[in-house]
């Protein structure tokens, strides 16, 4: 059930419908990223003990990215069409197979391709995230989605202790990517069994019309066939390759369909908050062992902790939008947090010693958890129902966009001026979102007043 445009208070089996779904989505936020967080830590170091340079490496860093930014986009659109629930399902079962592969692979050309495969698809967090929109109550659609970011966030604190320790092992990654492949497994399993359909109402019916305008093209396709070849029947593989095409390009028409103009500005910030995250991160473990002496366990440790701050801030944007009055603008939301941010950045880069490193990377970290949730609640506020899917998709995209530029810029500052200035380059960056959301704070002042 869709309670978009309802406004009447929810009866008893409304509630516990809507806290059912909330705690599946929770648990499979939570699944998704923990299993993640097993592989990621240890991803780099796994692919240098099979004999891959630093320049291959980063290669499979970035094509897993720009495979994201395409594939964003065309997967919600195709969750629109043909619904969240089996698009997920088949995302998590896909990715629990490529898990398993990716544990046994050892040539270069075979973990491309499983990377390809994982950008193609891994995208559950944006299509539970439209899921929120879809089947939670608009009063409610603001803590979910905080307490959504704060699940997944959770999930990224345990992953990384348990990655450093298990990999030490022999085979330790096998077993790694064999666990993750089961999470990822039962994580689908749960999503086909206690996932509601709750697609709008509006998805339902222009879903029936395309089907049924498929359906006719099909069959006066199959009629024109019979006549024309004077044939008994049509091959099974005929009209699924009919199917497919009609489902690419209504997926393609879908997207068309979007006033992109309408949220450039969200975009850029998503674009500005990755690309200054992905510089910062990309460096994350060079530039504290350089800067500070900090050795490899106490940087697991320190991303375990970074975790649990972002789902600590995450749960609290309710709190956060209590300190705002309800007509505040969201530009305004945005700009204090992008603030806080670009010091914490700057903090890091002037810490004299790792205690001021360690305050600035957590104030960091709960920035990050507040703009993405915010940025993300600007975005649903502004779209259509039946464009969700798409436009979550696109946010997605400019984020992997993002993360696909900055490992090559980076380590070309990185080669040229050194290490630290990764770090100041990551701070102008974020610099331009606080200059960007003051800019979109007068706009939308300037537009009021006329």
């Amino acid at each position: 059930m869709n309670y978009k445009d309802t406004k009447m208070k929810l009866n008893p089996d409304q509630s516990r419908q809507q806290t059912s779904i909330k705690i599946w989505l929770f648990f499979s936020c939570f699944i998704d990223l923990f299993g993640a967080s097993l592989i990621i830590p240890v991803f780099g170091t796994h692919l240098r003990s099979l004999g891959f340079g630093h320049t291959w490496v980063g290669v499979l860093g970035s094509v897993y990215s720009g495979t994201q930014f395409i594939s964003g986009p065309i997967v919600g659109s195709w969750g629109d069409s043909h619904g969240r629930r089996p698009t997920l399902c088949a995302i998590l079962f896909t990715c629990s197979v490529c898990y398993l592969l990716l544990g046994v692979a050892t040539s270069f050309y075979a973990i491309l391709l499983i990377r390809v495969l994982l950008g193609c698809v891994k995208h559950t967090q944006t299509i539970c995230k439209t899921l929120v929109a879809d089947a939670v109550a608009p009063s409610e659609q603001a803590k979910t989605q905080a307490r959504l970011s704060a699940c997944a966030s959770l999930g990224f604190t345990v992953g990384p202790v348990i990655a450093g320790h298990v990999s030490e092992m022999e085979n330790g990654f096998l077993y790694l990517c064999a666990f993750t492949s089961f999470l990822f497994c039962v994580n689908g399993l749960t999503v086909f069994c206690f996932f509601p359909d709750c697609e709008h109402p509006i998805n339902r019916k222009l879903l029936e019309q395309k089907n049924n305008s498929a359906r006719s093209r099909r069959k006066f396709k199959r009629k024109t066939m019979i006549e024309s070849e004077d044939v008994s029947e049509i091959s099974t593989k005929s009209l699924n390759v009919c199917k497919l095409e009609s489902s690419v390009f209504r997926i393609l028409k879908d997207l068309t369909c979007v006033e992109w103009s309408k949220f450039w500005d969200v975009f850029a910030f998503k674009f500005i908050l990755s690309t200054s995250l992905s510089l910062f991160f990309n460096n994350y473990y060079l530039f504290a062992q350089t800067m500070y002496g900090i050795s490899s366990k106490h940087i697991g440790y320190l991303i375990s902790v970074q975790s649990l701050t972002a789902a600590l801030f995450g749960t609290s944007i309710a709190h956060f939008h209590g300190l705002y009055n309800n007509s505040t603008p969201y530009s305004r939301k945005i700009l204090h947090c992008f603030i806080v941010f670009t010091v914490s950045l700057c903090g890091i880069l002037t810490a004299p010693g790792v205690l001021m490193y360690y305050i600035s990377v957590i104030i960091l970290n709960g920035c990050t958890a507040l703009l993405r949730t915010l940025t993300t609640e600007l975005l649903l506020d502004r779209t259509s129902p039946e464009h969700r899917g798409s436009l979550m998709g696109a946010g997605n995209s400019i984020n992997s966009c993002a993360r696909f530029v900055s490992p090559l810029v980076a380590g070309f500052i990185q080669d040229r001026y050194g290490t630290s200035q990764v770090v100041v380059v990551s701070t102008s960056v974020a610099f331009l979102g606080t200059i960007l959301s003051l800019t979109m704070g007068s706009y939308e002042q300037k537009s009021k007043s006329e």
